[in-house]
């Protein structure tokens, strides 16, 4: 059973005729913990297809079954240090027939950026689009899914900086997130039975968060029971992104300058490098390309890029290698068990389809029950629109019991994007039993 705070603590809510923020006064705050909880607007049917419009436009709208309670929470989480912060989160409560159950679908954004001002929780996607993440969320509960989307950590400390790609710091706030969602859904008179079941999925950085919280669920939060994890052309290897999307370069560098020590000297150019301080890192996602590059001879210093195109970092930088190597999650023994999805737009230029089916070959190797849908002219922003039926499909069979299907035990060929130039590769990777 989901960790849960004795009702005794969750009781002791202050309410206020003024607000609709609730207080929840807790004597000790574990990881999981809400320390308030904010009613926003129900979303009717006909406010979540209006929401879901402009997401889905190229994909089709999905349906709209269930209406959809909103809030937005504080949550206790802890870093990768193990100290204890705050984070926010979106939760989506949908309305239920009585007695029908609902899972638990967990969402980790992509980039949006490392500052607090480039909080997912704060998008609005009419003014910038971050990933329309409302849209998104609203697509799930409405299936009849409860769902979380939390902030990364340190979105909630304008001091500190978003540990971009750690993944011992993504893993956590996922599965805290999810401790969250639980503790709040079952302690509302109305709120639906769940079924106990937890989804981890994300988008692009949400992507290699979902699979580091598959790897560290059994022993940070062995509680929970976890079904599946959704990857939506998610950036698993943080030299490919390096390589393949210099203008988040910066942020790369940043993160790990004040995670781990790592001298920003030696990958970036001088001119860039008083920016890292400066008015340019604060930059959201949709912005940072006035700031930066995305070239990376213009950006990297020249032994960085070469020994990115050459693949020899661990040659270039031993301890950025194993930093690069500590931040590849995917395959902790413990989580082999967890089976997964990845959905791939075949013409992503982020995240490309060749860096996608690394990781899936590496991810068969490994024994995991690994599936690929492919999308041909499917972007990187566009693969969760595309991948929404195959991905709900996938999460059911995953709720009947079913066996997780994998892309791992036939040869089989998938068109791939290198430039401008289509290329077949060819894909007969097996999978060790």
């Amino acid at each position: 059973m989901p960790f849960m705070p004795s009702r005794f603590l969750l009781s002791l809510t202050l309410f206020s005729s003024f607000s609709s923020t609730l207080v929840f006064a807790q004597p000790v705050v574990m990881p999981g913990s809400i320390l308030s909880a904010e009613t926003r607007r129900a979303a009717s049917l006909t406010d979540v297809r209006s929401t879901m419009s402009s997401l889905y436009a190229r994909a089709g709208v999905p349906s709209a079954r269930y209406p959809v309670e909103r809030f937005r929470l504080k949550i206790r989480t802890t870093d990768e240090a193990n100290r204890s912060i705050t984070v926010s989160a979106l939760l989506y409560v949908p309305v239920l027939p009585k007695g029908q159950s609902a899972s638990l679908y967990v969402m980790g954004a992509g980039t949006t950026g490392i500052m607090d001002e480039c909080a997912p929780t704060r998008e609005n996607a009419r003014a910038d689009n971050w990933g329309d993440y409302e849209a998104h969320m609203l697509s799930y509960a409405t299936q009849g899914y409860v769902s979380i989307l939390p902030d990364w950590a340190n979105f909630d400390d304008e001091r500190a900086v978003q540990p971009y790609f750690v993944s011992n710091a993504e893993g956590r706030v996922m599965l805290d997130a999810a401790r969250a969602a639980f503790n709040f859904v079952r302690e509302r008179a109305n709120g639906p039975e769940m079924t106990g079941k937890v989804f981890l999925a994300g988008y692009s950085q949400g992507g290699h968060g979902a699979f580091a919280a598959a790897d560290m669920a059994a022993s940070y939060a062995p509680e929970l029971k976890i079904g599946g994890v959704i990857g939506y052309a998610p950036a698993m290897d943080v030299a490919t992104l390096f390589r393949e999307r210099p203008v988040l370069g910066p942020y790369l560098a940043r993160s790990y300058a004040e995670r781990y020590g790592v001298d920003t000297r030696k990958l970036l150019q001088d001119r860039w490098l008083t920016s890292l301080d400066g008015a340019s890192i604060r930059a959201c996602v949709s912005t940072v390309a006035r700031h930066y590059p995305n070239d990376g001879a213009s950006l990297y210093r020249p032994s960085f890029w070469q020994a990115l195109q050459g693949g020899s970092l661990r040659a270039f930088d031993s301890e950025l290698s194993k930093l690069v190597k500590l931040n590849s999650p995917g395959f902790d023994a413990s989580g082999r068990v967890i089976p997964a999805i990845v959905l791939t737009g075949l013409t992503d230029p982020i995240v490309t389809a060749n860096a996608q089916l690394t990781f899936i070959r590496k991810s068969c190797a490994f024994g995991r029950a690994i599936v690929q849908r492919e999308y041909e002219g499917a972007n990187h922003y566009q693969a969760r629109q595309f991948g929404f039926a195959d991905t709900l499909r996938w999460m059911r069979e995953r709720e009947a019991g079913l066996t997780a299907p994998t892309s791992c035990s036939t040869a089989r060929y998938q068109t791939l994007m290198k430039g401008n130039v289509n290329s077949k590769v060819e894909f007969a990777s097996k999978r060790k039993r």
